[in-house]
Parts: C-alpha cells; structure tokens; sequence
C-alpha cells in the first residue's frame, strides 16, 4: 500500500515522523507533500516547487491512500482534486482545534472514508480513530538526569496559547527557594537545539492554553508533540489536561505549577519513579511502532 500525506503545514514534523513510522515499522510506503517548511527545522519531506509538478502528480496517481493532515480549515490543501478511486483519510490535529471551535467542520467526514483525530480532540467527534503524534523513542532514548540540579523547561510556539505566563511567575518563586533550580525557557530555537535542552530537563511543562471553547462533553485538551520528545528522555511533565491513563500531572495555574515542582524537588525518589512511567508511557504510546499500527490498522480493513 502506498500512502501519500498532502498537508499546508506540518506541524512539527508530526506528518512526516508518521511517514517515518509507516516506512519502518510496516511493509508500506508513505510521502509526505508539505508546503512550507517548518521554521525551527523539524525534517520534512517533499515541498511544493513549480518545476517538479509533474513529480508530484506522478506521486499521487501512484498513491492507494490520499491522507490530508490538517490543523487548518483548507481540507483539500493547494486544490489538488483527489481521484476518486484513491482511499481518502483526514488527520486532524494542532492548537487552532484547541483555540478555536471554527476551525472543525465535522461535515466535511463524509468525504472520507477514514477520519483520524489527536487524542485532545476526542470530544469533537466519536467516530474518530484516535491517533497519537508519533516520535522516535527508539533513537531519543531516556537520559539519567543530574541530581545536583533541578531543571524546569517550558518550550512555547506561542505563549499566549500556551500559557506562558504561569510558567514565568512559578519559576520566579521557585527560585527563590531552591538553590540548585534552573529554569529554562526554551524559545526560537532550532528542533535539534530544544532536543538537546530536553536532554538534562527533570521536569517539563506543556501547555496551560486559555482552554474557554465548549467543546462536546469528554474532550481532552492534549499535550504537543514537545511534551512528547522531553518525557522521551524522562522528564516529568506537566499539562492543562491529561487523561487518567497518562503519568502527567495536570496543572492549570501558577500555583499548581509551583506545588508540582516544589515536591517532586524535595522528593527525588517520587521524581524518579515518575520518570521511568512517563518513559515507559511515551514508548507505548508515541513510538513509531506504537503509531504506526494505530495508522495503518484501519486502512488495511479497507484494502
């Protein structure tokens, strides 16, 4: 089965670490056809370039599966009419879901013969199949942290969104009761410098994100791909909204953010035990080979 991904934007690579999880955990075959490269770096595969069309084209008439990744409200990106004997999928995901209802049009499904969602979008439709950002654990593997040091991170693509500020005000009081404490935010850097900060990060906080959309009863507001490349290495992490099968700590202001951390430095045994689940969580969840079942299972139902 060959597998084409067509997408505007690839948010953080997620696209393309999907086509990475299919090539090497399956007998299938994916591309990924992005528009814009990413600005801090994440790898991608395919952009659009003028002269190579006719590439492209060629690409997609060999293609069993059309897959349209999309956190924006252009289901069909660059107009390409998708032949009609294609099998055709939707992937939504991204933080316009999280940050505005508009941008989710569940009468677009019938289109598709398979709709994926992240799993912080449960709630916007119950005919889903949950997919999670997949990442390469097997090469970004867990990091024995530094006990001499106690290292915050917080890596926000956008702080209001995110939540910044409770962020900021928690480091400024944890500083000043704990002498060995190093907050690190993490921002404009490229995806191999924040890889390489999460390395020695004993706790990481995602996103507190101005949750106020009224979403369908059951929605979780998830975690970022960024969450899942710092619990990769171990950290602790904290999140506006996790669900009750994920060893996250959900946190929804500065003062949950500074109890957390607070504790989990005064008790380095706790912060311990929950670094080694939170690997153990991210492998079984987020692998290649964890995602790329959850992808390819209910496409080969169709073949």
């Amino acid at each position: 089965m060959k597998i084409l991904c067509i997408v505007q934007n690839d948010w953080a690579g997620v696209c393309y670490g999907l086509s990475q999880a299919v090539n090497r955990e399956t007998d299938h075959e994916m591309r990924v056809m992005c528009k814009n490269p990413h600005k801090y770096g994440y790898a991608q595969d395919m952009f659009e370039l003028k002269e190579l069309k006719g590439f492209y084209q060629e690409i997609l008439d060999d293609s069993d599966v059309v897959l349209t990744g999309q956190s924006q409200i252009e289901y069909i990106p660059y107009n390409i009419p998708i032949p009609d004997d294609k099998i055709k999928c939707i992937w939504h995901g991204g933080s316009r879901y999280r940050t505005n209802f508009k941008f989710f049009n569940r009468s677009v499904h019938p289109m598709f013969d398979k709709v994926y969602a992240l799993h912080g979008l449960v709630g916007l439709d119950r005919n889903n199949i949950l997919l999670d950002q997949p990442f390469d654990t097997a090469r970004y593997g867990y990091v024995v942290k530094d006990p001499n040091k106690f290292v915050v991170c917080h890596s926000p693509s956008n702080e209001k969104k995110k939540g910044t500020k409770h962020f900021i005000k928690a480091m400024s009081r944890l500083k000043k009761v704990i002498p060995s404490f190093e907050p690190n935010l993490i921002m404009d850097r490229t995806a191999k410098e924040c890889l390489d900060l999460k390395r020695e990060c004993h706790v990481f906080f995602d996103q507190i994100a101005g949750f106020d959309i009224p979403y369908e009863a059951g929605a979780i507001h998830g975690h970022g791909l960024s969450l899942v490349e710092s619990a990769s290495f171990g950290a602790v992490c904290l999140n506006g909204g996790a669900s009750n099968n994920e060893p996250i700590f959900r946190v929804t202001n500065d003062d949950d953010i500074y109890n957390v951390c607070l504790d989990l430095y005064r008790d380095r045994d706790k912060l311990e035990i929950i670094s080694r689940s939170t690997r153990e969580w991210v492998e079984k969840a987020h692998s290649y080979k964890a995602v790329a079942n959850q992808f390819i299972k209910p496409l080969e139902d169709l073949i």
